[in-house]
């Protein structure tokens, strides 16, 4: 049984192993290379790729959108290399005259314009802005960082070129006066000028301390607005050549024109014309680089104030063309001549050599045609007499003054009076030292020497010269300093020292020798004229010289400056005059050259009324008058022609001269083309762009997407 059993197990194995192999062999893959299965395949991991970046392109496209939107409506700044984009800025502009200057199509003064609509254009709007006019008298138009962007550029438009003049570093002082001031955290400060040479070419110390201080707190950038003009024209100075005319005789004026250019200038058109009328047509050359004198004359019928103008034809620049003078027409000009004697025959009058020298006449001052009329008096006179009623005062040889008297000298002088002292051998110099120096308080700032210099050995005379040889008095030499043909026997004198009202005229020429003989002393509004020696033959031979004439009229001329003259003003000037008491309520009327009406108060701030005009900023003739009268005054005033050298600074110039202190150079041009930073800048356009392609990038493979899932 057991057998059997056993057997029958065996039996059963031996007949499973086939169907055990059977089955073990029936679950094995056996792999049969296909080529269109691979290729299937293939095509399905392609599309699994593409579904893929598709997927990835659409989410940048849409993330594009939203980032350039953003960063559009954040206003980005980009600062370029130009310093534009800046917090604050400070705008610099150069409106002096020169900026007039016409090349092509254009001045100077548009290009600046241009440049700075270019600057303002591209500020951030999240800073402020600052303006300055660079000139003479700099002015400050905006004076703190304003954010007001509407404001400064309708400032910036209404600028035009002025008749101002450049003064240096005054325009970039102003810079600096704010950048100080306000303490900016960043600063840039734009300097827009025509730069000429005749100011840039050679920076001077100050110009160049001022711009490393202005580059330790700000980015300095000069923008040139100069071009390539050198040539250029002006009415370098007109005057009269009379201390004053008289009513109905020939005045004489002389007018000098430049040619600043580098070429001779022919045919120059010039034009004179009396309040306006033209009287006078003539047509000449002018070398390159020289000055064209010239002299004009005519007659003048009313009494009162008058304008003479000397204007030449067209050139590249226009605002120096023009010269203009004011002088006043008088009937008769009183001298007082006051001496020891009333003299009774005509060789006794002391100063008749002076009054042949002003009225050169027969008769001199007895002629009708002479201007100034001379009355002959003794020291008596000084207290008795209205002294406000003559042009000045000589006092010829007099022995002595006494208080009183010399109290009334000094009430004249001091009201702007002319006092003429010519010593002789009959004066008391204690005494003058005592009422006219008064220790340096009186007229005199200087004490007479109480013994006279002269000769040492006879016919051998004093040698003397002129001193401040530049001073006007001296004009009508061409060798002022030799003082041609003066021969001095004897003369009283000064050892001049240090004073701000005195300087000498003619001195001692022995080496060594510093004794003043001959000096003019302000004293407060009016002037004196001390000379060692008299007019008269006892000590000298000056009135047999031919230059006495003029000698005489210069200083004649200098002593009724303050109270007869009229002195021409540069643009920029101001007027500061005392007034009469009874004037401390009075108001003036001031019209400008170009018409415009000013009501100008009378200044009471201080222990006298006064008129004070502050700046007098065009070129012209000024009227003024006091409101309520007709009487009207004249008031001169010419453009400074140290302007007129129009010739600019190249970049490379500029570079040459002030790159290694920080400074960067561009011109206009390059201002222009920088890109902007402003607050709807291009950055900001060009970001609103790309938003917009990218919200159509994503829309239209959206779409594209979508058909293929519909197909």
């Amino acid at each position: 049984m057991t057998f059997l059993n056993t057997g029958l197990l065996w039996g059963l194995a031996l007949a499973s192993i086939p169907v055990i192999i059977h089955l073990i062999r029936k679950n094995k893959v056996i792999e049969v290379e296909w080529a269109a299965m691979d290729f299937l395949m293939d095509i399905v991991e392609e599309q699994k790729k593409r579904f893929q970046m598709e997927d990835l392109l659409l989410l940048l496209l849409r993330v594009g959108v939203i980032l350039f939107l953003v960063l559009a409506l954040a206003r980005p700044v980009i600062k370029s290399a130009l310093g534009i984009g800046d917090t604050n800025t400070v705008l610099s502009i150069d409106d002096t005259y020169s900026m007039a200057t016409v090349s092509g199509t254009q001045n100077r003064f548009n290009r600046a314009s241009e440049a700075a609509d270019a600057i303002l254009g591209k500020m951030s709007g999240e800073g402020g802005s600052a303006l300055v006019l660079h000139r003479a008298n700099a002015k400050k138009i905006i004076s703190s960082f304003s954010s007001d962007g509407d404001l400064m550029n309708e400032t910036v438009s209404q600028l035009d070129v002025s008749d101002y003049h450049s003064n240096g570093p005054d325009g970039l002082k102003a810079c600096l006066e704010i950048l100080e001031k306000e303490k900016p955290a960043s600063a840039s400060v734009y300097f827009i000028s025509d730069f000429q040479k005749a100011e840039w070419e050679e920076p001077s110390l100050e110009v160049i301390d001022i711009v490393k201080k202005l580059r330790e707190k700000a980015e300095v950038i000069f923008v040139n607005a100069g071009d390539t003009e050198v040539d250029n024209l002006s009415v370098e100075e007109i005057r009269s050549l009379q201390d004053a005319v008289k009513v109905e005789e020939t005045a004489w004026f002389a007018a000098k024109i430049r040619n600043h250019g580098q070429e001779d200038a022919g045919d120059v058109q010039i034009q004179f014309l009396l309040d306006g009328d033209i009287k006078e047509s003539i047509s000449v050359s002018v070398p390159a680089g020289q000055t064209t004198s010239l002299v004009f004359k005519t007659e003048v019928e009313a009494a009162g104030f008058h304008s003479a103008t000397v204007q030449i034809s067209a050139d590249k620049n226009l605002r120096d063309n023009t010269g203009h003078v004011h002088f006043k027409v008088h009937d008769k000009l009183q001298v007082l001549v006051v001496q020891n004697h009333l003299p009774d025959q005509l060789e006794d009058k002391r100063s008749l050599y002076w009054d042949f020298a002003l009225n050169p006449f027969p008769g001199a001052s007895q002629s009708d045609k002479a201007l100034y009329k001379f009355t002959w008096a003794t020291t008596d006179a000084l207290s008795t007499e209205d002294l406000s009623n003559y042009a000045f005062v000589i006092m010829d040889d007099g022995q002595a003054i006494t208080t009183t008297e010399a109290s009334f000298v000094e009430e004249y002088v001091a009201n702007g009076g002319g006092l003429l002292v010519n010593l002789g051998p009959s004066v008391d110099i204690e005494n003058y030292n005592s009422n006219l120096y008064k220790e340096g308080n009186g007229i005199l700032s200087w004490q007479l020497m109480d013994t006279a210099i002269e000769e040492k050995v006879k016919g051998r005379y004093l040698n003397v010269e002129a001193d401040n040889v530049s001073h006007d008095i001296w004009s009508f030499s061409e060798k002022p300093k030799e003082v041609q043909g003066f021969k001095l026997k004897k003369t009283y004198g000064f050892l001049s020292q240090k004073s701000d009202r005195a300087f000498s005229l003619m001195k001692l020429s022995t080496e060594g020798d510093d004794r003043s003989i001959m000096a003019s002393f302000n004293y407060k509004k009016g002037r004196a004229i001390v000379l060692g020696t008299t007019s008269g033959m006892e000590w000298n031979n000056m009135a047999l010289l031919p230059v006495y004439l003029p000698f005489c009229r210069k200083i004649s001329g200098w002593l009724m400056e303050q109270k007869v003259g009229q002195r021409a003003l540069q643009v920029g000037s101001e007027i500061f005059e005392e007034l009469p008491s009874d004037k401390a309520r009075a108001e003036f009327e001031m019209i400008s050259p170009s018409g415009n009406k000013q009501i100008v108060d009378v200044d009471t701030s201080g222990d006298k009324p006064h008129l004070n005009i502050q700046n007098l900023n065009e070129a012209g003739i000024y009227q003024l008058r006091e409101s309520g009268t007709q009487k009207s005054r004249l008031i001169s005033v010419n453009v400074n022609s140290s302007e007129s050298d129009i010739a600019s600074m190249s970049n490379d110039e500029l570079e040459q001269k002030f790159a290694d202190l920080g400074v960067q150079v561009t011109d206009t041009a390059g201002v222009s083309t920088v890109k902007s930073a402003g607050g709807a800048s291009e950055i900001s356009k060009l970001l609103l762009l790309l938003a917009a392609l990218c919200w159509l990038g994503e829309n239209i493979l959206a779409y594209t997407i979508s058909r293929k899932g519909a197909v």
